[in-house]
């Protein structure tokens, strides 16, 4: 269960590896890459949208279903991130660090297994 109210810094600088290189980006840029998404009316898109203060998700069918409304827009859009953020977490074709000496500590193990 996500909780929509939970504090993020959605500018903070996170740490992947790939092709072997560590890699930097904000957060908020990989919340984005990574969400789930699906086919719409519009094209295809994060399946977790919102729309001024509601949060919604498409449905198979190209209609969409209230997930929640929020006090304000501001509010619905966190909750939006927190749920890309959820499917960034949860994506097995990568993995998120908060500092680079992790980073550096993994892609050394990965390394030295591929010798």
């Amino acid at each position: 269960m996500i909780d929509f109210y939970e504090k993020e810094n959605w500018d903070r600088t996170v740490y992947y590896i790939e092709d072997l290189t560590i890699r930097s980006s904000k957060l908020s840029d990989l919340c984005l890459d990574f969400c789930e998404k699906t086919t719409s009316p519009r094209g295809v898109e994060p399946k977790i949208h919102c729309e001024k203060r509601t949060l919604y998700s498409w449905n198979i069918d190209g209609s969409k279903e209230i997930v929640m409304e929020f006090e304000s827009e501001a509010q619905a859009k966190h909750a939006e991130m927190l749920c890309h953020r959820y499917d960034l977490y949860n994506n097995d074709q990568i993995f998120i660090y908060n500092n680079e000496k992790d980073a550096i500590g993994d892609l050394k193990e990965l390394t030295e297994d591929n010798t």
